[in-house]
């Protein structure tokens, strides 16, 4: 199972060729899933960016890479938060983690699943990451 993160979820709407995603499926394979709360927070700022017609190329992207958007338990947003309280942007010096970085991650670790990212800001948390 592979959970992605913001920066992947955007790799694969703009349809980067060498992206995390595609190197992790074809290592790994399996399912790729994505928190709720990352994709909002992704699509607000990619809409922001490209207008809201944007909004279409989001929901063919999920709908064409097959991407399960799991819902946010009660469980999931406060870890999220408590995890977006340790190593959330501003909150600590080495740290820019947004709180869809904090879902993915979560989400990740309840599902026993990989997390996938475009990026290194998940170095500052140990875990199972690959780029």
């Amino acid at each position: 199972m592979i959970v992605v993160d913001g920066s992947s979820f955007l790799a694969l709407v703009t349809g980067a060729n060498d992206s995390a995603i595609a190197r992790a499926r074809q290592s790994y394979g399996g399912p790729l899933y994505m928190a709720h709360t990352t994709g909002l927070e992704t699509t607000f700022g990619f809409i922001g960016e490209n207008g809201i017609e944007s909004i279409r190329l989001i929901q063919h992207t999920i709908k064409d890479a097959k991407l399960f958007v799991v819902p946010t338990t009660e469980d999931i947003r406060l870890a999220s938060l408590a995890a977006f309280e340790t190593y959330g942007a501003g909150r600590h010096p080495q740290s820019i983690l947004s709180i869809g970085d904090c879902a993915a991650y979560v989400l990740a670790q309840s599902m026993g699943a990989r997390l996938v990212s475009e990026s290194d800001r998940f170095d500052i948390i140990s875990t199972s990451l690959h780029r």
